[in-house]
């Protein structure tokens, strides 16, 4: 299993944890139709732009069945950048599987060594979320 970005390029989640080592990465499991996902989304924003000058990423994780309603949203939410993507089949990739991610949004931080170190990291609203990653930094 694996997640395909924008232009429906397909990346492994260990090529993604590669490909940002020495960033602490923030994920975002979210979904079109998730009204509380999309909700956090202005928080979302906030809290990337206050880390901005930091080695710190946010990575949007799609769990729809319609590509073409999470590009839609992802648009919406000003999210349709290089860090989104979509699962490509949620029932053969690994971190559904193994974290049983059925309930969004859903959290993970990970430290600058690809190290998962939350797999139910507070939400982008909580004013301890900024504190959790600033400790990772």
């Amino acid at each position: 299993g694996s997640i395909s970005d924008m232009s429906g390029t397909s990346i492994s989640w260990n090529d993604l944890l590669k490909k940002h080592k020495g960033k602490v990465i923030y994920i975002d499991f979210w979904a079109s139709w998730c009204a509380p996902c999309r909700a956090e989304m202005p928080a979302s924003k906030k809290l990337s732009k206050r880390l901005a000058k930091k080695d710190v990423v946010f990575v949007y994780i799609s769990t729809d069945k319609n590509v073409v309603d999470w590009k839609k949203a992802a648009k919406t939410e000003g999210i349709e950048g290089k860090e989104s993507y979509i699962i490509s089949k949620p029932e053969t990739f690994e971190l559904t599987k193994r974290y049983k991610i059925s309930s969004i949004p859903r959290y993970f931080l990970i430290d600058k060594n690809g190290k998962i170190v939350n797999t139910n990291a507070q939400r982008p609203s909580s004013g301890a979320i900024f504190d959790d990653i600033e400790q990772l930094l």
